[in-house]
């Protein structure tokens, strides 16, 4: 969300001089990258389009906790996963910020691979990664990154869902998101209804 208009990408790292790692984590950090440079005009675009970043984050992120809304109870998602959530919560309060938020992203887990793909396949979303766009993508990760065998097996000994849809919450219209996915989810009824929803 820091570019904002997804024209240009750029990323830091900053290691916590306070924290037990630095000296190994910045050592490792200065041994690889001896010398990182960066295009002037794109570190122009960069600070163009952060500098109402604070404003952005925390209009997504009040419009993902009022999203999930949406998820909690349908009987086709089985888990929704956020920072805001319990398990997630208890690690993530213990590092979040004063008056942090939680994040624009969250998972659903769907009760199986048929309704994960007829609600990815009908919600009118834009889909793919996310790399500093300010509009609502959805995208099938953990299905994304193990398409061959060896891949696959990993997921099923990691106990990774494969039912899942990752989803990157912009700053459409609150209304208009909503929705895009209660519709989505109608769908999705309307095919659990129907014979071949049980794969």
């Amino acid at each position: 969300m820091f570019s904002g208009a997804a024209n240009v990408t750029g990323g830091s790292v900053i290691v916590n001089p306070n924290s037990p790692h630095y000296d190994a984590l910045h050592d490792a950090i200065r041994s690889r990258y001896d010398s990182v440079s960066c295009f002037p005009k794109d570190t122009s675009v960069l600070r163009a389009n952060s500098m109402n970043l604070g404003e952005r984050v925390k209009r997504a992120d009040a419009s993902t906790l009022d999203l999930m809304k949406v998820f909690t109870d349908h009987n086709a998602v089985v888990r929704v996963i956020h920072p805001s959530r319990v398990p997630e919560s208890r690690n993530y309060e213990r590092h979040r910020r004063r008056d942090g938020g939680y994040g624009n992203v969250f998972s659903l887990v769907f009760r199986n691979r048929g309704t994960a793909e007829h609600f990815y396949d009908n919600l009118d979303i834009c889909k793919g990664a996310s790399f500093g766009t300010n509009f609502t993508i959805a995208i099938p990760f953990v299905q994304l990154t193990a398409y061959d065998g060896d891949e696959r097996e990993n997921i099923d000994q990691l106990g990774l869902p494969k039912h899942i849809i990752r989803i990157f919450v912009g700053l459409e219209s609150p209304d208009r998101i909503h929705a895009k996915m209660e519709a989505a989810l109608g769908e999705v009824e309307t095919f659990e209804l129907s014979a071949g929803s049980e794969f």
